[in-house]
């Protein structure tokens, strides 16, 4: 193996081939310099590494086992006729000598009728090895040897040898685990450095790596050196200036670049005007309020000194051409341009992106006001004869092109275009991230008087009017980390390094009552700019480096039309599976919007619409533990989106129940109701509705009547028994015109009634843009869900007040979010939500739309059913590309105890509000879920004054509290309002 050694030579260090020998002290030795050295300098074990048969064993459902051996050429191997479910796969690779030197893990799911496709990685084998290493050198030459050895690994940190010297001679050996480390020596005369050579080092684990150094020549006095001169003592540098013109206008600002013909690098640059220093570096802004002639000059010179050169032209300022119109000077500082619809003449700018209808171009220096833009589109109607870098001159007529309720795009029209130059540099990006510019954080607009275009136009202060000042501007975004999927080939990203309170614990923003996250960007990656196929990304995924692009507008929101896109780096995401499982005195109820089950999209494909159902099946079994009960929405009718007047779905429904029970979950049976063709919204053709999956091992299921789209159930009270009229049955027809209807329904479980109502309230679709024009933005699909949900609230109290201990759930897609006037209504019957009640607030989002995770999903129970319940929200599709999802919502999953024990200990106490209100306005709420009364004597409320450990105080609660009650106590002085609620006062409430 060949050895390369490092050679010090004053502060001068130079990887070389010692061919002869080398003196540090005389003048003699020999030193040949490589320029291109391809040989692999690395120690290796005796081992060989080099596979020659690799063993591959499968493991599998009902202990299945399986086996194949491949030649180490073999890439793949195919194996047929496996059962669903989870496949276990391990690898042993083997070299000629049939020794084990390398193994790899992996596992996977098997679907019926398809093709799992895994990637097998070999590693070598976990453990430690052994280096071992001798080195020789003249004893008569080296009076004092000092050996110096280090190895450094992958993470940097250091090893050191512990050389054993005998005369002329060391020989050290270290344990090592597994890896490559790159190995240093250095021979010292006591503290004068002889030689020193660096070798790369791999260890394998049970194995002894050797190496041996010869440095017995280092003093002998023989060698030649081989010099090539380049005689460059007359050879003078040739600068170039780019950006120049000939002509240029009064207040009209010009950059120029310089570069050297020869391309060299560490080049320095001085500018001169009129034969006077007035710049120094690569380029150069010429700006003049007077007329007439000026000289420009540049000089270069070499890093060295010992080449230089100069160049020269001269410009003309000139009244004639002071008519170029400046770019931020359309803009306008505002939404709409001043010159909205008028003709506008010598526009000046560079071209820094085009597309398939127009391109954009951008000052070239900004002005001193960040709020006028200074960019803008032009549309030529067509692909544009022009290329970045181009500077040119447009007439044409302003407008503001957009659509009723959107923002609006500055665009010329109708133009003329004259270039003027090619090859102009380009204005350096607006950066925005950390070490840059950012976006207002919280505040989209809070000065409007109904439109944008009526507020105070507040870049500073509104990220609305933020955006609009960087419209049609190149920018660069810091390494942006994604906060949602790709959808329409579009992400949601932040800069990198921004933190959040609001963040989720998976790489999201919670969508906030006070805080719609408006720092977060769109990077439109399929835009016709670069004509790529979009980018699949999920949250938390990151750009590999900075994006560049230009800002533009579209549906409702502001994008960055990239001009340079980087690679993806994926996270990893993985896909949730909950820990909650129904027994003997736990009932496990989910709800699951589907997504147009089974086929959401018109272009889907027979064995698209199969690996779809395959997929809800395994969320049903896998990822939601197999719930005793599954409300799902959007179940579609048997012919999809064919418009045939087929309403039924029971067919799909079917094909569901057989995917599951294939790869061993329950038998599950369904119910719904079906609609009126055409009558309940969302795809019409379609037929969407809301259905019950429910367990019959687990749950009992009584149908009663003969239920139809147009029929209302009613509950019966026959003693202690409530029961339906309908089984299941539509209630309050007329409050969901239009839409899908609430479904209410009955089940039994442990002997126990439960009354299910799955909704899917009226949709957000009309409702305006965050980014629009109306601000804030207006809302009127809120006016339907809030009567919607006061019909589903009157069903509740209906319940209740036949009986106040009925077992209730309220759950599905309500299409509204926890702080809303919709989920204020529901709270109103008494029932509690349980994902705001047990989660925490980076836990609660289901849904996620132009990257805020927010919840739309929801579950709400009777104070019956809040003792022991747990909750989760099973994150398996909102943060995903859409591309790979087969829904956008997530389904939530609630353990509920019912059993069937009879006392209550006051452990089951709980408590359910504390309310921080301004002044005296303080109150908390104790709350007995359970059916019986609790006595409270004997025990305290302990006070802590403002987040202390140390109880400031305590209050001796009395009486008792009523099953299913609450327990308020206030401070003496609150508002008249919270005492007319309230049990007891303290007079003093500062904890």
């Amino acid at each position: 193996m060949k050895k390369l050694l490092w050679a010090l030579w004053g502060a001068i260090l130079l990887l070389a081939s010692c061919e002869g020998t080398l003196d540090p002290l005389q003048e003699g030795g020999a030193l040949k310099l490589t320029l291109s050295e391809t040989i692999s300098r690395t120690l290796e074990p005796e081992l060989s590494m080099d596979p020659a048969t690799v063993k591959v064993y499968l493991s599998g459902p009902n202990g299945e086992e399986l086996e194949s051996n491949l030649d180490a050429d073999e890439t793949e191997t195919l194996f047929s006729g496996l059962k669903y479910g989870s496949w276990s796969i391990r690898a042993e690779a083997f070299n000629e000598e049939e020794v084990l030197i390398g193994e790899g893990n992996a596992d996977c799911i098997v679907h019926n009728g398809q093709t799992t496709s895994v990637t097998l990685i070999l590693s070598p084998l976990e453990g430690q090895g052994c280096l071992s290493l001798v080195v020789n050198w003249d004893v008569t030459e080296v009076e004092t040897p000092v050996l110096q050895g280090i190895l450094l690994d992958k993470e940097g940190e250091k090893h050191f040898l512990d050389f054993t010297l005998d005369g002329g001679k060391a020989s050290a050996c270290l344990d090592l685990n597994m890896g490559y480390y790159s190995l240093s020596l250095a021979l010292y005369d006591d503290d004068f450095l002889c030689i020193g050579a660096m070798e790369i080092v791999r260890i394998i684990a049970e194995e002894q790596t050797n190496g041996s150094f010869d440095f017995t020549n280092i003093k002998e006095n023989y060698g030649t050196i081989d010099v090539t001169i380049d005689v460059s003592l007359e050879n003078p540098l040739h600068p170039l200036i780019g950006g120049a013109l000939d002509v240029s206008g009064v207040s009209d600002p010009l950059v120029m670049t310089a570069s050297t013909e020869e391309g060299l690098d560490n080049v320095a640059y001085a500018w001169y005007l009129d034969g006077q220093a007035v710049a120094w570096g690569g380029s150069y802004t010429f700006l003049s309020d007077e007329t007439g002639p000026y000289r420009i000059d540049l000089a270069a010179f070499s890093s060295d000194g010992s080449r230089a050169g100069s160049t020269g032209f001269t410009l003309l300022v000139s009244d004639e051409v002071s008519g170029y119109m400046k770019i931020s000077e359309v803009q306008g500082a505002g939404h709409v341009s001043p010159y909205v619809n008028q003709s506008v003449e010598k526009v000046i700018g560079v071209v820094t992106a085009c597309d398939n209808r127009g391109f954009w171009m951008q000052s070239l220096a900004a002005d001193d006001d960040f709020s006028t833009s200074e960019g803008i589109y032009v549309y030529t109607y067509s692909a544009p004869e022009r290329q970045p870098g181009d500077l040119v001159l447009v007439d044409g007529t302003v407008q503001e092109y957009g659509y009723s309720g959107a923002l609006k795009l500055t665009e010329l029209n109708y133009v003329t275009v004259e270039t003027l130059q090619s090859g102009y540099p380009l204005p350096d990006p607006v950066h925005i991230g950390l070490e840059g510019i950012l976006p207002p954080d919280g505040v989209i607009c809070n000065d409007a008087d109904e439109t944008v275009y009526n507020s105070l136009f507040d870049p500073e202060e509104d990220s609305i009017d933020f955006f609009e000042a960087l419209e049609s501007m190149l920018v660069e975004i810091d390494n942006p980390v994604a906060v949602g999927g790709t959808k329409y080939g579009e992400i949601p990203v932040i800069p990198r390094g921004l933190s959040y309170e609001s963040a989720t614990n998976r790489g999201g923003l919670i969508l906030s009552e006070s805080n719609a996250n408006p720092q977060r960007l769109h990077i439109d990656t399929d835009a016709a700019i670069l004509g790529y196929d979009p980018l699949n990304a999920d949250t938390g995924d990151t750009f590999a480096e900075p994006v560049q692009g230009v800002v533009g507008y579209d549906y409702g929101k502001y994008l960055i039309l990239p001009t340079m896109l980087p690679q993806i780096q994926h996270s990893g995401l993985s896909r949730e599976i909950t820990d909650l499982t129904g027994d003997e005195d736990h009932l496990t109820v989910a709800t699951f919007n589907m997504e147009n089950f089974p086929r959401d999209d018109e272009a889907m494909t027979e064995n698209q619409i199969e690996e779809k159902i395959a997929d809800m099946a395994e969320t049903f079994v896998i990822g939601m533990g197999s719930p005793d009960i599954v409300c799902v929405q959007e179940m579609t009718d048997d012919s999809c989106s064919e418009d045939d007047g087929t309403v039924s779905s029971d067919r799909n429904a079917g094909r569901l129940i057989q995917a599951v029970t294939v790869i061993g979950g329950p038998g599950y049976e369904y119910v719904d109701v079906d609609p009126v063709d055409k009558q309940d919204g969302g795809w019409t053709t379609a037929n969407i509705r809301v259905g019950y999956f429910y367990n019959p091992d687990r749950v009992s299921f009584t149908p009663a009547g003969n239920p139809g789209a147009l029929d209302e159930t009613s509950l019966v009270l026959n003693g202690d028994e409530l029961s339906l009229t309908l089984n299941p049955g539509r209630f309050s027809i007329d409050s969901f015109a239009n839409s899908r209807k609430s479904l209410l329904a009955q089940f039994e479980f442990q002997g126990q009634s439960v009354f299910l109502i799955n909704n899917h309230l009226c949709s957000k679709g009309g409702d305006d843009y965050q980014y629009g024009e109306y601000q804030p933005p207006r809302t009127p699909s809120e006016e339907e869900r809030l009567v919607q949900a006061g019909a589903v609230r009157d069903m509740v109290q209906d319940i209740l007040n036949a009986d106040e201990d009925a077992n209730i759930v309220l759950m599905g897609d309500l299409n509204d979010f926890p702080f809303s006037g919709t989920l204020g209504i529901l709270g109103e019957s008494g029932l509690v939500s349980l994902t705001e009640e047990l989660l925490s607030d980076n836990e609660r989002y289901s849904y996620i739309y132009e990257g805020n995770s927010q919840q739309l999903d929801h579950m709400l129970v009777s104070p019956a059913l809040l003792s022991e319940a747990k909750v989760n929200i099973v994150h398996r599709y909102a943060e995903f590309d859409s591309e790979s999802r087969h829904t956008d919502h997530d389904p939530i999953v609630a353990s509920l105890y019912m059993g069937t024990g009879e006392t209550v200990s006051e452990t089951g106490l709980f408590f359910s509000e504390y309310a921080e209100g301004s002044s005296n306005n303080k109150y908390v709420e104790i709350c007995n879920p359970s059916a019986e009364s609790v006595s409270l004597e004997g025990y305290q409320l302990l006070c802590f004054n403002n987040g202390g450990t140390t109880s400031s105080g305590s209050f001796d609660l009395i009486g008792s509290l009523a099953g299913s009650s609450l327990y308020v106590v206030m401070n003496s002085g609150a508002d008249p309002l919270i005492l007319d609620k309230g049990d007891t006062t303290l007079t003093v409430f500062t904890y």
